[in-house]
């Protein structure tokens, strides 16, 4: 239950390392959830210590195999959205005020207001004494989406190696719609294909477009892969690099900019 959320996971950062705290990393990994699976995948943010990482890698391959699938997918399907209602936002309401959680680019910028509207540094005293555990959860969750957007944005580069393939609506709905995956897969180029036609397209004002700015028709049949900019000619290479610096896309790494080397 995701209402239960803060709790569970309040008592896994409080026995950190010890013989409960393995137990509960194998007894999600028992669960046919993928909440439970979602958890794990958030320890795996936090946790350092190396023994403990087994232990999650171990759990979640175990959950894998429960499921009849790879431990790869299995995580796909079970990435939280920590409070995430769409791609990159979400609005909370703690009696008259509220708060704004957006995700710009890499970081997480969270705005608080009144009920007129106006701008808070920060949420009053009325919220923290009648709000405390939201406000808990809502600041864990914070904590959480930054270290969540940065593995994602990890997983995500090795793609470009891996170069692991999608049904376009499968990836379309464990990336580009996921409210938090989404923040970092809107701004990359992905490769679809279907029937020996190759596009490659990059979300732009609330479609999927090409280097030139045109929308792409994609079906939903096609395959989706990670693009390099060694599936395209120096020219078209460009061309993208002048459709991100022109319409001011941070991309999560060197994609279009990355740096190739040609034999001669």
């Amino acid at each position: 239950d995701s209402g239960n959320q803060g709790g569970l996971f309040g008592l896994f950062n409080l026995f950190v390392g010890g013989a409960f705290f393995r137990a509960g990393v194998f007894a999600l990994g028992r669960m046919n959830s993928l909440f439970a699976v979602g958890q794990l995948a958030r320890l795996k943010t936090r946790v350092t210590f190396k023994t403990t990482l087994k232990e999650i890698e171990k759990a979640l391959e175990n959950a894998a195999t429960r499921q009849g699938m790879t431990k790869a997918d299995l995580e796909e399907l079970s990435i939280p959205t920590l409070g995430l209602e769409t791609v990159g936002a979400a609005d909370f309401q703690f009696g008259d005020v509220k708060a704004e959680l957006r995700v710009q680019n890499s970081d997480v910028v969270l705005t608080w207001s009144d009920a007129n509207g106006k701008t808070l540094k920060n949420p009053p005293s009325s919220v923290k004494k009648d709000f405390a555990d939201d406000l808990k959860e809502l600041k864990t969750n914070l904590k959480d989406l930054e270290q969540m957007l940065s593995a994602q944005s990890v997983r995500l580069e090795r793609f470009v190696l891996s170069r692991k393939t999608w049904v376009f609506t499968d990836w379309s709905e464990r990336y580009l719609e996921h409210p938090l995956v989404g923040c970092v897969a809107r701004r990359l180029i992905w490769t679809f294909a279907f029937s020996g036609d190759v596009q490659n397209g990059i979300w732009c004002d609330g479609q999927i477009t090409d280097s030139s700015g045109q929308a792409l028709e994609i079906n939903p049949a096609a395959t989706v892969t990670m693009w390099h900019p060694l599936d395209s000619s120096s020219e078209r290479v460009l061309d993208w690099r002048r459709f991100l610096e022109t319409r001011g896309i941070v991309q999560p790494w060197k994609q279009a900019h990355r740096e190739i080397y040609i034999l001669t």
